[in-house]
């Protein structure tokens, strides 16, 4: 999509949330342009299931990456731009089986 295209002044940028320093340089391109991040939605994540005792740790690994870490470098990345005027909002999406689990998830 376009940030052209959005009814309101947008700016696409791009970022691996597993990356701590990707995802602090794609929050102040969006600062640059726009100004202080007033919102902030995180619901990247990965799914690769499979039998604790025969995942492999590099899929485990990602997927914690993705999954947890993604979300609190979003958070960490944001927070010092709502801090100070005590405004904005972080929602974090997740998957229904997070509360609940299915067999074979690790």
């Amino acid at each position: 999509m376009l940030a052209s295209s959005l009814p309101t002044p947008s700016v696409v940028v791009s970022a691996d949330v597993s990356d701590l320093l990707g995802v602090e340089r794609a929050t102040q391109e969006v600062t640059d342009a726009l100004g202080p991040i007033g919102v902030l939605v995180t619901c990247a994540a990965v799914r690769q299931d499979g039998l604790l005792m025969a995942q492999d740790a590099g899929a485990w690994t990602r997927t914690i990456s993705l999954n947890l870490l993604g979300t609190y470098h979003a958070c960490r990345a944001v927070l010092p731009g709502m801090i100070p005027p005590r405004a904005g909002r972080i929602v974090a999406v997740t998957s229904p089986v997070a509360t609940t689990g299915n067999a074979g998830q690790t």
